[in-house]
């Protein structure tokens, strides 16, 4: 099956507007759905430090976690709650591939 993947690092750094991927295929929309988590979790981890995103770093220095495993653990909390992704199923169009075959696409 077809997926557009939509994800955005977090509602600071943008919207899901459009699909950051051409159609993916995956086996299923739980497949679909990992995938398009993962890479919203690669935009956030992108920014951590910058633009108001703590890093473990910061937390640390903020003394909110007693050791570097509990900075950890309050990164990815902060990270889940951030982050936006979905995956949306493509439906075929027997029509549209069609006329991409005949027009040489």
């Amino acid at each position: 099956m077809k997926f557009d993947i939509y994800h955005s690092g977090g509602n600071q750094l943008g919207q899901m507007d459009e699909p950051e991927e051409e159609s993916v295929e995956f086996p299923t929309k739980d497949k679909a759905e990992n995938y398009a988590y993962d890479r919203a979790c690669e935009d956030y981890d992108s920014y951590a430090g910058l633009h108001g995103i703590r890093d473990v770093d910061d937390i640390v220095a903020d003394e909110e976690a007693e050791n570097e495993d509990d900075a950890w653990d309050i990164y990815r909390d902060e990270r889940d709650s951030s982050v936006d992704y979905k995956a949306v199923q493509v439906k075929e169009n027997p029509k549209k591939e069609e006329i991409k075959k005949n027009a040489g696409v």
